[in-house]
């Protein structure tokens, strides 16, 4: 075989071996990209989670205010000189009361799972 020959063949050996770095690289690149996308993913569906949450319980947190704000001009209204109020509304109020003692609750534990995720977020 010639030198010249010989030389081209090996040249042609580097450059299939640069072409199959550079597939490989163009792979990897791919891989990472479809990674990044799940993870993103999954926190698109997380954050939309959370937005699922954050939506209930303000509509919640808007229909017990205006239940409370409905009650309040009912006493405002119908008792403004007397001091005594009947069963039916200490019931009432005692259910509101223990409605947002609940939602108090309940939220307190949400936010500090939600912060919990957010400054320690689990390995994907």
């Amino acid at each position: 075989m010639i030198k010249e020959e010989s030389i081209n063949e090996l040249e042609s050996l580097i450059r299939t071996l640069e072409f199959i770095q550079e597939e490989q690289a163009f792979i990897k690149n791919k891989i990472a990209g479809i990674l990044t996308n799940n993870v993103m993913e999954s926190t698109v569906e997380w954050v939309e989670e959370l937005n699922q949450h954050i939506s209930n319980r303000e509509s919640a947190i808007q229909l017990l205010k205006n239940d409370i704000l409905s009650l309040s001009r009912l006493l405002k209204i119908k008792l403004p000189n007397s001091s005594d109020i009947d069963s039916k509304i200490i019931a009432t109020l005692k259910k509101y009361k223990q409605q947002i003692v609940y939602l108090e609750n309940e939220f307190m534990s949400w936010k500090h799972e939600v912060n919990q995720k957010i400054e320690f977020p689990s390995p994907s």
